[in-house]
C-alpha cells in the first residue's frame, strides 16, 4: 500500500508543485520512492523498476479490479497515509490525489485507465533522467518538484 501511496504522491507532486515548488520536499520524497521501488538495492531506479513500481501501485489502487481507477478508490489510502503523516495530512493528500487522478482523465469518463495513468509516468521518468542514462539517481528524484513545475495538466 505504501508503494501505491508513493506513486500517487509522485503524480500529485508533478501536477501540484507549480512555480512555488518546494525543493526541500524533494529529498524525502526521493528517499521514499527509492525505498519502495529500488528492487535491486543499487540506489538508482532503472526503467524496469520505475515501471514495475508504478504498475504495482495501479493494481493495488484498483480495489474493485475493473482495470480503472475511480477517485473513490483513493479513499482506501487515507488510513495508511494517516499512520505515517497524521490525519490532517492524510485528508489533504487524498483530496489532492483525487484532483490529480481526474486531471489524467483524457476521455472525461471519471475513471483513470491504465493507459491514462501510464502515459504521465513515462513522461515523468524522461524529464527526471537528466543524464539520459536510463536510471534515476536520488539526486534526479529529488528534483521532482522543480523539474516538473512547469508541466501543465491538460
Amino acid at each position: 500500500m505504501i508503494r501505491a501511496c508513493l506513486a500517487l504522491l509522485l503524480v500529485s507532486t508533478t501536477l501540484c508543485f507549480r512555480a512555488q515548488a518546494a525543493p526541500e520536499a524533494g529529498e524525502p520524497l526521493a528517499k521514499l520512492i527509492l525505498r519502495e521501488f529500488d528492487t535491486n538495492s543499487d540506489g538508482t531506479l532503472d526503467t524496469g523498476e520505475w515501471h514495475g513500481g508504478i504498475s504495482a501501485s495501479y493494481e493495488r489502487l484498483d480495489a474493485n479490479g475493473d482495470d480503472s481507477l475511480a477517485p473513490s478508490e483513493v479513499d482506501e489510502l487515507r488510513a495508511d497515509i494517516a499512520s505515517e503523516s497524521g490525519e490532517v495530512a492524510a485528508l489533504v493528500v487524498v483530496a489532492v490525489i483525487k484532483v490529480v487522478l481526474l486531471s489524467l482523465d483524457k476521455n472525461n469518463d471519471q475513471l483513470i485507465s491504465r493507459e491514462e495513468y501510464g502515459a504521465l509516468t513515462e513522461d515523468i521518468f524522461k524529464k527526471l533522467d537528466q543524464d539520459d542514462d536510463g536510471a534515476l539517481s536520488i539526486t534526479e528524484l529529488a528534483e521532482l518538484p522543480l523539474k516538473l513545475a512547469p508541466a501543465k495538466a491538460e
